[in-house]
C-alpha cells in the first residue's frame, strides 16, 4: 500500500551535440522530451519543437515546394513502410522563441512501426533540401503519428483520495525539485494528464500527474533528476490506499488546457 510514481520510457536517439554532451550525459530539456516521443521525428541533427509549439501559415515558396514534391514524398515514405501518409506545411517555432520559426513540411501517418523512420525522414529532408536550398528557402521536415505522439492536455484532478495523497507529497516534491533543478524550474502542477485525441471522452478521467516545468534550453541529467524525484515520492508514508501517479519534467510554464 502506498504511492507509485511512474515515468515515461526513454527512447535512445541521436541528439546533436548542441543539445547533448555524450561525455557528461547532460542534455537540454528539448532533447530529453524528444527522447520520450518515438512518434515525432526530425532529420538529424534537428529535434522537433516540443508541444505545444506555435505555428502560422507557411511561406508561399514553401507551399510551392510542398506541391511540387508531394507525389515524390508520398512515394518515398511508402518505400520505407510508412503508409497512409499525408503532407502539410506550416511555419513552426518553439513557444516563446519566435526566432526559431521556420517553414516545416509535416508528414503525418497512422503507421506505428517506427523502425525505418530515421532513414525515411533523413531521405525526405535531402529531397526537400535539394529544392529548397537553391531557392533560398530554409525548410525543415517532421514525421509524426498524430494519434500516438505526445500531445497531452491537463484537466483538474477530481478524485479526492488522489488529491489528499498529492497534498502529502507536495513538500517533498518541491524540496527535490529545488535540489535537482535549482533556478531552472518555473512551476509545479498537479493535474490529470490526458491525450488530446481523447479529450472528448468523458469516461476517461486522465492520469493523475506531477508536472514540473523548467526554462527553455535548461540543461541537466534530466533522467537522473526525474528518478530522484520519483524515488522521493514513493518514499512518502501514505496509508490512504494505493495511488498511482505519473511524473514528468516539461518545458515552459504551467498553462492548464
Amino acid at each position: 500500500m502506498g504511492i507509485t510514481c511512474k515515468r515515461q520510457k526513454i527512447v535512445p536517439n541521436s541528439s546533436p551535440h548542441e543539445h547533448f554532451d555524450p561525455t557528461t550525459n547532460i542534455c537540454t530539456i528539448e532533447s530529453y522530451l524528444a527522447s520520450k516521443d518515438p512518434f515525432r521525428l526530425s532529420p538529424h541533427p534537428h529535434i522537433p519543437p516540443p508541444l505545444p509549439h506555435d505555428s502560422s501559415p507557411c511561406s508561399e515558396a514553401a507551399r510551392t515546394i510542398e506541391a511540387n514534391l508531394h507525389t515524390s514524398i508520398i512515394s518515398s515514405a511508402t518505400s520505407f513502410g510508412i503508409t497512409d501518409a499525408s503532407i502539410s506545411s506550416l511555419k513552426v517555432w518553439e513557444r516563446g522563441l519566435p526566432g526559431t520559426a521556420r517553414d516545416t513540411l509535416i508528414i503525418s501517418t497512422s503507421s506505428t512501426d517506427t523502425t525505418r523512420w530515421r532513414e525515411a525522414v533523413d531521405h525526405i529532408y535531402e529531397m526537400v533540401e535539394a529544392v529548397a536550398g537553391p531557392a533560398g528557402v530554409e525548410m525543415g521536415v517532421e514525421l509524426r503519428n498524430p494519434a500516438e505522439m505526445y500531445d497531452d492536455i491537463s484537466r483538474p484532478i477530481c478524485d479526492k483520495r488522489v488529491c489528499r495523497a498529492l497534498d502529502v507529497v507536495e513538500p517533498v516534491v518541491e524540496d527535490e525539485v529545488d535540489k535537482g533543478c535549482g533556478r531552472k524550474w518555473t512551476s509545479i502542477a498537479y493535474h490529470c494528464s490526458k491525450r488530446r485525441v481523447d479529450a472528448a471522452n468523458r469516461e476517461d478521467a486522465g492520469r493523475p500527474s506531477i508536472l514540473i516545468y523548467v526554462n527553455l534550453g535548461s540543461r541537466a541529467r534530466w533522467g537522473e533528476v526525474e528518478e530522484r524525484i520519483s524515488r522521493a515520492v514513493e518514499g512518502v508514508v501514505w496509508d490512504g490506499g494505493d495511488v498511482e501517479v505519473e511524473l514528468e519534467i516539461l518545458m515552459g510554464f504551467n498553462i492548464p488546457g
